[in-house]
C-alpha cells in the first residue's frame, strides 16, 4: 500500500513521514495540487494497463499479472476547508487567465469517481463541516462517511444527511454511515497516543533508507555550505578589484587634474612673459623717439 498525505498544517500527520508506506506528504496549496495531478495520471496509466489484460479491477489485475502487481494508494486529506478556501481565493484572482488550472474540487471529485476500481481510494478530513466546503458535488463522490461531535443539526445534516452527531459525547464517540446502507451506525473510535503512533512508526520504518537520506542531506548541506562559501570568496575579490580599481582611477583622475593646472599655468605664465617682454620693448621705443 501506499500512502500520499496533504497536511496543511504542517504537524498532524508530519510523524509518519519515515515510514515505508508513505510516498509524499504535502503542506500547501501547489503540492497538493501537484500530488491529485500526479494520481490523477497514475490512474489514467492503471486503466491502461486493465485495459490491455482485460481486467474489470484491481483485483482481477494482481491475480492475472503477478509480476507487475499494482499496490493499494490512499489519499488522506487533513483540513480539507482551508485548502478549499486558498484554491478559491486563487481561482478568483485568476478567473480572467484563460490559461487557469483545475479547481481543487474538480481533482478531488475526479479521483473519488474513477479512482475505486484501479484501488485508488480518498480520505477527507475537515473540522468545518459546512455546506460550502462539503459541497453536493463532493457527498455524492464519497459516499461513505464518519461525524463525529458536532455543533448543530446542521452541521450534522452536511455530513450524515440525517440529524444525531450533535448528540454525541465526544471522546471518540462516532456515527458511521456506509455506503448502500440506510442505517447510520453507533461506534467507539480507540484514543491512539503518541508514544503508540511513535512506536507503530518506528516498526514501520526502514532505517537503512532514513539513514541513506541522512547521509543525502548530510552532502547536500556540505555542498550547499561550500558553494557559499565559494560565491563569498569571489564577491570578496571582485569587491577587492573594485576597490582597487577605484583607487587607480582617483589616481588617473587626480594626476589629470595636476596637469590640467600645470598647463593652465605654463599657458598663463607664458601670456604674462610675452606682455612683460613687449612693454619693455614698447618702454625702450618710447625712450628712444623722445632723445
Amino acid at each position: 500500500m501506499e500512502l500520499s498525505l496533504i497536511d496543511p498544517k504542517k504537524v498532524e500527520l508530519s510523524i509518519y513521514k519515515n515510514c515505508e508506506q508513505v510516498k509524499e506528504i504535502a503542506n500547501n496549496l501547489t503540492e497538493t495540487k501537484q500530488v491529485l495531478k500526479d494520481v490523477l495520471l497514475e490512474i489514467d496509466y492503471r486503466y491502461r494497463q486493465l485495459e490491455c489484460y482485460n481486467c474489470r479491477n484491481i483485483e482481477s489485475y494482481n491475480k492475472k499479472v503477478i509480476s507487475t502487481r499494482f499496490p493499494y494508494k490512499v489519499i488522506v486529506i487533513d483540513e480539507l476547508a482551508d485548502i478549499i478556501l486558498q484554491d478559491r481565493q486563487e481561482q478568483t484572482a485568476n478567473r480572467k487567465n484563460p490559461l487557469q488550472e483545475q479547481s481543487l474540487e474538480s481533482l478531488i471529485c475526479r479521483i473519488a469517481q474513477i479512482g475505486r476500481a484501479c484501488g485508488v481510494h480518498l480520505i477527507v478530513a475537515t473540522q468545518r463541516p459546512s455546506s460550502d466546503i462539503i459541497t453536493g458535488l463532493i457527498k455524492a463522490n464519497i459516499p461513505s462517511r464518519v461525524a463525529f461531535s458536532v455543533s448543530s443539526k446542521i452541521d450534522s445534516r452536511v455530513i450524515l444527511d440525517e440529524k444525531g452527531a450533535e448528540k454525541l459525547t465526544g471522546k471518540g464517540d462516532i456515527l458511521f454511515k456506509m455506503v448502500g446502507d440506510e442505517e447510520t451506525h453507533r461506534l467507539q473510535g480507540a484514543f491512539v497516543s503518541d508514544e503508540e503512533i511513535e512506536k507503530a512508526v518506528d516498526e514501520n520504518t526502514n532505517k537503512e533508507e532514513i539513514k541513506k537520506q541522512q547521509t543525502e542531506k548530510m552532502a547536500n548541506i556540505l555542498k550547499q555550505r561550500q558553494q557559499q562559501e565559494q560565491i563569498k570568496r569571489q564577491q570578496e575579490k571582485a569587491e577587492q578589484e573594485r576597490i582597487k580599481q577605484e583607487k587607480s582611477n582617483k589616481r588617473w583622475i587626480t594626476f589629470e587634474k595636476i596637469c590640467h593646472i600645470i598647463g593652465s599655468m605654463l599657458k598663463w605664465s607664458g601670456i604674462i612673459l610675452f606682455g612683460g617682454i613687449y612693454l619693455i620693448f614698447k618702454f625702450i621705443s618710447d625712450l628712444a623717439k623722445e632723445k
